[in-house]
């Protein structure tokens, strides 16, 4: 039986040996493309040259692509675990040819693949083809010896591919596997009949050809493309389960020793719970894979995504009895099974088992309760349902009943069910009423409102299809219209701004043809004589200008492009911003002066400028060095955003970095300055750069040859950024912050030369008023501000007992001014007091004194009055302080509650605070009338 590495090997060597170029996987965060969330096909690197607006140094491909289809229009999340076949992370092997073959060859090497070396029997294989493609038909009974019965017809919706509404789209043609009749799921309906591109199991598709060879218009028409290409897709794990004879993708080596590994953790077998088992086996590839490529848990965008997959996995891992965080013990197992194909996930290994451990933890803290949570929720629906079905003619009354539900909470729910004088009035009304008109009135019960949907979201971390999960294996649904209402606002901030808009419309605006180059000249040179080959100028004077060789370095790697100048005797544009898309470089600007019409320039970069840049981008591989040495090699980069006056950088780490720490950091830094090392730019195959130790950064895709910067023994990392020629050239390197950015990421700024000495000067001048004022020696303000904050805490001990005897005389004289109805003592009124503190302070006191009483006092802070209520415990069974302060904060505007014996409210309305004290005694007396006729 073949190993699912060597099924991969098999494919690659396949193509590999018919001249297509072996490409590395793309990163799961696709790069330059704002329409998709994830890389979800092995064609989405390609889509450049599919649109016509790029172009690769080979014409065959062929690749194993990593992709991930949970979230946004592809998304297979609810699905997993439900069968044997559906996952978030797969693998897609590939092969493509850009104009060179077609669907000859195609057809032909696929077949001798997958019956000749794969040995796939042959009665059980099945290809389709486009109705309308005869030349497909007749190649697979002309290029292949499938049983011609075999090759089947389908229309547009099975066989016919588009990547969106208009553009590049073509027939394909599919190869399917058939399981065998114990594989249909409807075997027992002596009606059904199975067949390929059904919906009962039994056939499964296992590769797709694509033939792109149209593009289709705004208006539908289809023309022909200039060239066409093939686009294929095998589904690696599919093809996996038959190739090593297994009823289900789980069952093979790709996800065997995870599901044994979480047997070990859980105790409990496989077969015992295959869904959950599932579930977390799936899941933790797709965490692995996706922090590798720098993704963190996160509420927004991609990050959602990944938070949701890692919380759905810990949840499954409570019906399997695992009460622990257990997902980042899974993380080896699986880079032993797919770490040597895809070697970042062993290189950020111990990175990705901190964020899975970190986000599972803090999780938990939360997931107990919120289960409790849904529980309640689950428990009244089931109560109120219930109390339905004993007496239809409650129907409408617990209809009121369960939308009040939304809006209170369960021990209000319960008292208004336990109300039978609320009961029986509710039955007059319903007895006027006939049962149809009640039935009319009544809306579904099993239903859990938006607001506990969100609220299980917001509080307890529960995203919605988590929610949904558990409420289905409960019988009740989700208002989930409502739910996305309240979540508008997060939505809107998770959307991916198109950052390449700007260039996809120049693009257009320029026609530059898909094989256009820039050449970058800007290593080694600052200025230089060029041509325009392409420019745009707006009615505003905006300019977009593409030249033939240019020395602006444009926006990359979280360096902040060049700015400068292109002219010459007849114009003048300033640059502003320089991008680059494809292989395309433009110059983004203003035209200050003249018109283009000789397009022969000079060009030249802002020197002082770059140079800042450069001093800081240096620096930024100085510190990454260093953290690495003082924090540990877990310590990566996440990024980075380097501009001529400042800097910063982000790297992983799972706690603040510690003053001491800084200081060895920086010290480091400033050794290597003053040691004026060279800073050497290589090229080298990327393979070798890997081997000798260059660092990557994270999601970055990167060719076969690379840039190195070396910098002695200390830094060596892939970039393509500018530098000084020797670490001297920084001159001064100071770190002005130190933070936390997000879960297990932080996040240092700094600055260098001449910018890092005015920082410095800038601080001495404020030690230096320091020492004038407090009229102290340098060396000795420490010990002065020490003195003076041990004084200060003094005085305000000082003052705040003051302020308590002062406090004690207010509380005493609104004794003195108390009032009794039927027998109980009411003291009421308003403070002038500092803050929110005294005001429960002052509560406190009351109730001491007062002996038996209610005491309702109010203050005004920040333009808002907060209310307090007291009632002593010999009244706590006839009164709730809870009720009467949030029936008093009415007349504010305002709600509030808390204990039986102390509770606190809250408004905007201080004209209402008068009204509010004259009505106290009507206030009290309507709880004892309530109290009476109970």
């Amino acid at each position: 039986m073949l190993s699912s590495s060597e099924i991969r090997r098999n494919f690659i060597d396949f193509f590999a040996a018919k001249e297509h170029e072996i490409i590395p996987s793309a990163p799961l965060v696709p790069i330059n493309d704002p329409s998709l969330l994830f890389t979800n096909a092995g064609m989405n690197q390609f889509k450049d040259i599919f649109l016509g607006i790029g172009s690769r140094d080979y014409t065959r491909a062929v690749n194993s692509q990593k992709c991930l289809r949970a979230g946004g229009k592809h998304n297979d999340l609810e699905e997993v675990g439900k069968d044997e076949y559906h996952h978030t992370f797969f693998e897609m092997l590939g092969n493509w040819s850009f104009g060179d073959y077609y669907k000859k060859e195609a057809i032909q090497w696929a077949w001798e693949l997958v019956a000749s070396i794969w040995k796939i029997p042959k009665e059980k294989l099945f290809a389709t083809v486009h109705y309308e493609d005869e030349e497909s038909f007749e190649l697979w009974n002309k290029v292949t010896d499938i049983d011609p019965d075999r090759v089947l017809k389908f229309g547009d919706k099975d066989n016919f591919w588009e990547m969106a509404d208009t553009g590049p789209c073509g027939p394909c043609s599919e190869i399917f596997y058939d399981k065998g009749i114990e594989h249909c799921s409807k075997k027992d309906d002596p009606d059904h009949h199975c067949e390929v591109n059904g919906s009962c199991g039994r056939f499964v598709e296992i590769w797709n050809l694509v033939f792109i060879q149209f593009n289709r218009l705004d208006n539908g028409e289809l023309i022909d493309l200039p060239k066409n290409h093939v686009d294929t897709g095998a589904g690696f794990e599919r093809l996996v389960a038959i190739l090593q004879d297994k009823n289900s993708n789980y069952e093979t080596d790709l996800f065997m020793p995870i599901i044994h590994n979480i047997e070990k953790i859980a105790q409990v077998k496989f077969e015992e719970e295959k869904h959950a088992f599932r579930v977390i086996a799936d899941h933790i590839r797709a965490l692995t894979f996706t922090i590798a490529d720098g993704v963190l848990p996160s509420n927004v965008g991609r990050g959602y995504v990944i938070r949701r997959i890692l919380r759905r996995a810990t949840r499954f891992g409570r019906i399997i009895n695992i009460h622990k965080p257990f997902l980042a013990e899974l993380v080896d197992t699986v880079c032993d099974i797919l770490g040597e194909q895809y070697p970042e996930i062993i290189e950020k290994k111990m990175h990705i088992k901190m964020i899975i451990n970190a986000e599972e933890e803090r999780f938990n803290q939360t997931l107990d309760m919120g289960i409790s949570k849904f529980n309640d929720v689950v428990a009244t629906q089931e109560m109120i349902k219930k109390l339905i079905i004993e007496n239809p003619k409650f129907k409408d009354y617990f209809n009121k009943i369960y939308r009040v539900a939304t809006e209170v909470s369960m021990q209000i729910q319960t008292q208004l069910l336990n109300d039978q004088r609320k009961k029986d009035q509710i039955k007059k009304e319903l007895n006027k009423l006939t049962f149809n008109e009640i039935i009319k009135k009544y809306s579904d019960a099993s239903k859990i409102s938006y607001k506990d949907a969100f609220q299980l979201y917001d509080t307890y971390g529960f995203p919605l299809d988590l929610t949904e999960l558990m409420a289905k294996e409960k019988g009740l649904e989700v208002d989930k219209k409502g739910f996305e209402k309240e979540m508008e606002a997060q939505k809107a901030r998770a959307r991916k701004d198109a950052k390449f808009d700007r260039q996809s419309d120049s693009f257009l605006k320029l026609d530059i043809p898909a094989e256009h180059k820039s050449e970058f000249i800007g290593y080694e040179n600052d200025a230089v004589n060029c041509v325009i080959e392409h420019h745009y100028i707006d009615d505003d004077n905006n300019a977009v200008i593409v030249l033939d060789k240019t020395p602006f370095y444009a926006e990359s790697g979280g360096e902040i492009a060049d700015t400068g100048k292109i002219f010459n005797d007849e114009f003048e544009i300033e640059v502003e911003d320089v991008q680059k898309q494809n292989d395309v470089i433009f110059h983004f600007g203003k035209l200050i002066k003249g018109a283009i019409k000789n397009k022969k320039v000079k060009a030249i970069v802002d020197l002082e400028r770059r140079e800042n840049i450069e001093r800081n981008h240096t620096a930024t591989h100085l510190l990454h060095a260093a953290l690495r040495q003082v924090l540990g090699t877990h310590l990566h980069q996440k990024g980075s955003h380097v501009t001529p006056d400042r800097f910063r950088f982000d790297f992983t780490h799972f706690q603040q970095v510690t003053q001491d720490e800084l200081d060895k950091v920086e010290l480091l830094v400033n050794e290597n300055i003053i040691m004026n090392i060279p800073v050497n730019p290589l090229i080298e195959n990327l393979e070798d750069a890997r081997k000798k130790g260059a660092m990557a950064l994270f999601g970055e895709k990167y060719e076969k040859k690379v840039r190195v910067i070396e910098i002695g023994d200390c830094s060596m990392e892939l970039c393509g950024g500018l530098h000084c020629k020797r670490t001297g050239d920084i001159g001064f390197f100071k770190i002005t912050s130190e933070s936390s950015i997000a879960a297990g990421v932080r996040r240092i700024e700094a600055v260098t030369g001449l910018f890092a000495y005015e920082f410095v000067k800038q601080h001495e001048h404020i030690l230096h008023q320091l020492q004038n004022q407090l009229n102290t020696k340098f060396s000795e303000i420490p010990e002065k501000i020490d003195k003076l904050h041990v004084e200060n805490k003094e005085l305000r001990k000082h003052l705040e007992e003051l302020e308590r005897f002062s406090l004690k005389d207010i509380v005493d004289e609104f004794i003195i001014n108390k009032q009794t109805i039927n027998g109980v003592t009411v003291v009421s009124g308003m403070l002038a007091l500092k803050d929110i503190h005294q005001l429960k302070e002052a509560a406190d006191m009351l109730r001491q004194k007062i002996g038996s009483g209610i005491g309702i006092l109010g203050a005004e802070f920040d333009d808002k009055i907060s209310l307090i209520c007291i009632v002593t415990s010999d009244l706590t069974k006839r009164f709730h302080a809870g009720k009467i302060v949030n029936q008093a904060a009415a007349f504010i505007g305002g709600k509030g509650g808390g204990k039986p014996d102390m509770a606190m409210a809250g408004g905007k309305d201080i004209e209402g605070v008068q009204e509010l004290f004259k009505k106290i005694p009507y206030l009290i007396r309507s709880f004892l009338i309530i109290e009476r006729n109970k």
